[in-house]
């Protein structure tokens, strides 16, 4: 065996995912047009992982090293057994997390999430805009003043709350009042990301940002960083490689896509996926039906776009990029849903501000895969 081939398959059984986002169920009260798994009321998944399989899984997962696990869907919340697998999660001694629309999120649930006995639990709540804008996005009336009730009814229980934005163009004029808003009920942090065109979102490209309005999306989240400093931030998708980039992560340097290195994904029926935003089928490196997650998570023949990256992997400007080593595309979802490659990200403020033109986002699309998030029932 090649000598660099050894020493990377060495360096692959270091690997631990720190962080898992798993879909406990594609089921959701809400039908938002910019979801990007197209999840909704009749979409849960026909072949679910059982209460047994989920608990075996959270063992697993235990087994390789994972430290958070952030349960996600669809709505967690109407998996009926969600407080079953975060109380395993919390026996386990990994933090148990959750992202919601906050619709289903009443004092009872806060009670038993806070009955986990983990300070260091939190929950995400959804907020994409003033309630007619957030009402309309999530397709669902009163889900504004649900979610407003949510983060209310954890800030009273003294549980970590933090709002997350999806910004398109529907609400992208509307951030400074999303961001007062979400203060005024005492949020540890403001999480913004970038909506990318996979899922309902696919169908309705006019509302996605342009590379230009990314920039100033970009340089919004920094100027307001320099106020709330840690309480805002901007989400992997975000950056690199400018002088923004040290107001915007401070701590360190983007390094490139945590997938398949740091981080993994989850869908409900067992599928393993570097990023959860990743589940085109190229994408699935296994089932846990079929083989045991640490067999995934340890084969050195998979997740191959970063664990096995080459320089002659960049196309497009990220080719040509003095930090393409250490970049290798930015988000890998940002890059593939706008181009149809992992390697080719048009979303980047180092990018826009050398003045490189991005294609039209009809070019754009037209190279992106077809099946974008028809790979649900």
């Amino acid at each position: 065996m090649d000598p660099r081939e050894a020493e990377r398959r060495k360096w692959v059984k270091t690997l631990k995912p720190e962080t898992i986002v798993w879909e406990i169920t594609l089921a959701c009260n809400m039908k938002c047009i910019h979801c990007g798994s197209s999840a909704g009321p009749l979409r849960k998944r026909p072949d679910e992982l059982s209460t047994k399989e989920a608990i075996g899984l959270i063992r697993q997962l235990k087994e390789i090293g994972t430290e958070r696990i952030v349960l996600s869907g669809g709505e967690p919340f109407l998996r009926k057994d969600w407080e079953v697998l975060a109380k395993e999660v919390a026996a386990l001694d990994m933090i148990p997390s959750f992202i919601s629309n906050g619709f289903l999120l009443d004092e009872k649930k806060a009670e038993k999430i806070k009955a986990l006995n983990r300070p260091d639990a939190h929950v995400g709540v959804s907020v994409d805009g003033d309630e007619k804008t957030h009402d309309y996005i999530r397709q669902t009336k009163g889900s504004f003043k649900k979610a407003t009730s949510a983060l209310e009814i954890l800030k009273e229980k003294g549980i970590f709350a933090s709002a997350i934005t999806q910004v398109n163009m529907l609400n992208f004029k509307l951030l400074p009042k999303i961001r007062d808003h979400v203060f005024k009920r005492g949020i540890y942090v403001w999480q913004i990301q970038l909506a990318t065109p996979w899922g309902r979102l696919a169908k309705n490209p006019k509302l996605l940002l342009t590379p230009k309005n990314y920039l100033k999306l970009v340089k919004f989240i920094a100027e307001q960083r320099k106020i709330f400093g840690e309480k805002i931030v901007g989400a992997d998708d975000i950056g690199y490689y400018t002088e923004l980039e040290q107001q915007i992560r401070p701590q360190k340097e983007w390094g490139g896509c945590h997938a398949g290195l740091r981080a993994l994904g989850l869908t409900s029926n067992g599928n393993v996926t570097g990023c959860l935003s990743l589940q085109e089928p190229q994408f699935i490196e296994g089932n846990i039906r079929k083989r045991k997650l640490k067999d995934i998570w340890y084969d050195p023949n998979l997740f191959s776009y970063n664990r096995n990256f080459k320089e002659e992997c960049m196309e497009g400007f990220c080719k040509e990029c003095p930090y393409r080593l250490k970049c290798r595309g930015g988000c890998k979802n940002t890059a593939y849903a706008f181009t149809g490659s992992l390697y080719n990200n048009c979303y980047c403020v180092f990018r826009v501000m050398r003045g490189k033109k991005a294609p039209s986002m009809k070019k754009m699309l037209g190279n992106r895969t077809t099946g974008a998030g028809q790979y649900h029932p």
